[in-house]
């Protein structure tokens, strides 16, 4: 019976729809094998920063003048998770820490900064070659082509 075969594919194309729907929950959306959860534990990033002004001392009758550095903290302990299936949005005043932690989220960090912490995905620890080679995002000091796609720009990068 041709109508209940018809029928069945109908069900089956309601069942799993297409990625991008918003008819369903995420179990239907993305087959199991395709779910990936990214957590992230007690990121911390550090820097070294110069200071700008000299100090002077007076040790012993003689004037010295030394110029000192410190470790700036630039992200404290940040914990998260992303789930499949839900847009995630990473808010922030201007220099809050949001390209930081995106780098640091992906192994794209300055050679400059220190990091530490664990990520995860699906509960394993994260390769960072395989992260940086199967994972992209739109800077925001990338120079953008005009006519060019995100994808295209993503591809490219």
């Amino acid at each position: 019976d041709d109508s209940s075969e018809s029928l069945s594919l109908q069900l089956d194309v309601i069942r799993n729809p297409v990625y991008g729907c918003d008819n369903g929950p995420t179990s239907k959306l993305i087959p199991p094998s395709e779910r990936i959860t990214y957590t992230w534990n007690n990121i911390n990033v550090f820097t070294i920063t110069k200071e700008k002004h000299k100090r002077r001392y007076i040790c012993c009758g003689q004037r010295s003048t030394v110029e000192g550095s410190q470790r700036k903290h630039i992200l404290k302990n940040v914990c998260g998770i992303a789930r499949p299936g839900e847009l995630l949005a990473i808010l922030g005043s201007s220099g809050a820490g949001k390209s930081t932690l995106l780098n640091a989220l992906t192994f794209r960090a300055a050679k400059t900064l220190t990091l530490s912490g664990t990520r995860y995905v699906n509960g394993s620890p994260v390769n960072p070659k395989l992260l940086t080679c199967r994972s992209a995002y739109v800077r925001q000091d990338d120079l953008f082509i005009g006519n060019l796609t995100v994808r295209e720009h993503l591809v490219f990068q």
